[in-house]
């Protein structure tokens, strides 16, 4: 009973620190994708520094250049996002573009293949929602990295939102058992 109070009590804290990011990512988008764009350049940065460790390791000899160029590539990426996070944006933003084109390209196309798992035309449709959606971050990549940062913020509300509803939902389970 005692673990059901203190995970109902961890899930409202969580719900509401969930809404208080989503309200911040909302009311600072840009800082929020700056923040974020850093974040990304640490991760960056101590991957490719694990790279280029990794990569004089006795065991490592056949991937040796393999790690060297990923680990320079994370190491460079990482600095750059770090120290120009608006600039890493829009670089990010219009790779994000290009992926979900391809990905939307990939989609059609398995639509005409020989096996497929759900209805043609909505894996076509699908398809051309990623492509619209990749062309749209591509040619606007700094208002599309904004919209990104509000919509993150909404999903995030109502993730806060439901776990606190859970929360709560847990702390009178806990209160009936007692």
């Amino acid at each position: 009973m005692e673990l059901l109070k203190r995970s109902a009590n961890y899930l409202i804290l969580a719900g509401v620190l969930g809404i208080v990011f989503g309200l911040t990512a909302m009311a600072y988008p840009i800082g929020t994708v700056a923040a974020l764009v850093i974040l990304w350049g640490i991760y960056a940065l101590t991957d490719g520094v694990m790279a280029l460790v990794l990569a004089f390791r006795p065991e490592a000899a056949a991937a040796r250049w393999f790690l060297l160029i990923i680990g320079v590539i994370g190491v460079l990426a990482g600095l750059t996002a770090i120290f120009r996070p608006f600039s890493s944006a829009l670089v990010l933003t219009s790779l994000l573009g290009v992926w979900l084109v391809l990905r939307g390209l990939m989609e059609i196309a398995s639509a005409f293949g020989e096996t497929v798992e759900t209805s043609r035309w909505l894996l076509v449709l699908a398809g051309l929602f990623w492509v619209v959606a990749g062309v749209l971050f591509f040619s606007n990549p700094g208002t599309s990295a904004v919209s990104m940062t509000v919509w993150l913020g909404v999903l995030v509300i109502g993730w806060g939102m439901l776990m606190v509803l859970v929360g709560f939902r847990a702390r009178s389970q806990a209160q009936e058992i007692a």
